[in-house]
Order: C-alpha cells, then structure tokens, then sequence
C-alpha cells in the first residue's frame, strides 16, 4: 500500500505495489498510482494536507487525443522501495522523475510527448509512427539506465582473461582498486550482450550490487571498453562505494546508467518515406517538429 510521511511529505511506493514483468523488471500504472494518491487525499488525516498531484485526463481536440498527466506537486517526493530493480512507467505522462528520491531504483519514465492517436485515415498510432521505420521519432533519454544484469563474482583471479559465462573479475583483489573489469558476453542467465555492452560510450557509468546485501556496492566510471570476442575489458575507476568486498561466486546484479546517449532525429528520407506509407501520420510529425 502506498503511504504518504505527513513530517518529511515523501509518498513511498512499496515493491508490491508494482507489477512484476519477470526477472527484476517492475510496472508502475500511473494512473492507478494517482487514484491511491487520491484515495490517501480523501482520508481524514489527508483532507487536511496540500494536494500531492495534479491530474489532466486524457482529452481529444481536432480528432487528436492526448495523454492524461499526472503531476507530482512540492514538497512531494516519491521513494520506492530500495533495491536494484528498475521500475517501467504506463498509463499517463508524468514527472515522477523529476521528484523521485534517489536510491538504487531505476525509473523508465515511458512519457509519450503527448500524443496517443492521430486521427483520420487508419486511425494510426503515435506507436505505430515510432515504428516506422526504426529511427522515426524514435529517441533515446540521457541517464538511460538498463535493465539490471545478473552476474557472478570471481575474486580469486586477477588475470586479463575471459571469466567465464555469466562472470565478473576485477583486475586486483582488493576490488575497489581495480582499474579494469573483466566481463563475459553472457549474463548468468545466458543473455549475449555481445552488442549491447561494447557499444556503450566512454562516460557511462556501471553499478555493481551484491544480490543479496544492498549494503555492498561499487559505482564505476567507464573510460573505455575493449571488445575480446566473448567477454570485455572495461578501463574504470571508482566513484563510489559500500560495505566491503564481494564474495566469490557470490551473484551480483549490474546497472549500466549510459550518460551521454543523444536523441536521434530521422532524416528527412526518413520522414518522407514515413508519410508516403502512412499518410494519415502527418500530424504526429508536424506535431513533434518534423514534417517534411
């Protein structure tokens, strides 16, 4: 259940409070999150207490419907339950974001810059627009987090070499004084990354989190990263720790927080052969800025 701290005005929004969609990825319906707000505001103890959120349903002017909003006002701020999960936001625009409190969970904002139909022909969807081709409205958000990555530890070995499938070493044994980490192309799960990881720029950032103790963790720096065929060398250097080493063999979950992603415009080929496949789309992009 969701509680608001009426002393500290921060609205906390516990793990089971989410949908699970497998793994460590969680869902929070927004629009479900601002109807408990509402229940909470509703209360007599919160009657008297500053509205939390502000709400603009979903409307349609000119045959176009736009997303509901849901904004988290001052003083609030939003805590989810601490843990290396990511949380995937449906249901409305929101800027949850902007108020959340900074812990080990990951926020997928998932806002839809305001449209969700065009109307007129088809009826096509600002989803279907994203869709084609792949790089039409298609943007990527810097602080980008992944998906948290299941790994093992090894730190009885130190050597520049593949770890083996679904494991992490650092190139010293007091862990914290590595300059370089040593990764499998294959999570403990038997995901490739083979793609994924060595195109991940110079600046970004890696969390590494001891599944079972939150209390031990390592943020990293990312100053290059070496593609072996079959496992990477990243070049790193600490930012931030706790709690002491992590054992050996012991599973631990990675966060890569890519921090100098830019957004990607569709050229104008692009858009052109956007419209000329879904006429009706015309709106979308001049909408967005980028009518041919």
């Amino acid at each position: 259940m969701i509680t608001i701290d009426y002393l500290t005005n921060i609205i906390f929004v516990p793990q089971s409070f989410l949908t699970s969609l497998g793994g460590l990825r969680y869902q929070l319906d927004v629009n479900a999150f601002r109807n408990a707000l509402k229940d909470l505001e509703d209360d007599p103890e919160g009657i008297v207490i500053p509205d939390t959120h502000r709400h603009s349903t979903q409307s349609t002017l000119s045959g176009v419907t736009y997303a509901r909003q849901v904004e988290i006002l001052a003083p609030y701020t939003v805590e989810f339950e601490n843990g290396m999960y990511q949380v995937e936001c449906v249901g409305a625009n929101h800027n949850i974001l902007d108020r959340k409190v900074v812990n080990s969970v990951s926020l997928v904002i998932g806002n839809s810059a305001g449209l969700i139909v065009a109307g007129g022909g088809s009826g096509t969807s600002a989803a279907d627009v994203w869709a084609y081709p792949s790089r039409t409205l298609t943007s990527t958000t810097a602080g980008m987090f992944s998906t948290p990555l299941a790994y093992k530890a090894i730190t009885n070995q130190t050597s520049a070499a593949d770890p083996g499938a679904g494991k992490l070493r650092w190139n010293n044994s007091t862990q914290i004084s590595a300059t370089e980490l040593y990764i499998d192309s294959l999570t403990d799960s038997g995901l490739d990354l083979s793609n994924y990881i060595k195109t991940i720029p110079a600046g970004s950032t890696l969390f590494i989190q001891d599944k079972d103790d939150a209390a031990k963790y390592q943020k990293w720096l990312i100053a290059s990263i070496v593609d072996n065929l079959g496992w990477m060398t990243l070049q790193v250097s600490l930012l931030a720790s706790v709690g002491s080493d992590i054992a050996n063999n012991q599973q631990i979950v990675l966060v890569y927080n890519n921090l100098n992603v830019v957004n990607s415009a569709p050229t104008a080929e692009e858009n052109a052969n956007a419209v000329a496949a879904h006429p009706e789309t015309l709106t979308i992009h001049k909408y967005m800025g980028l009518a041919p």
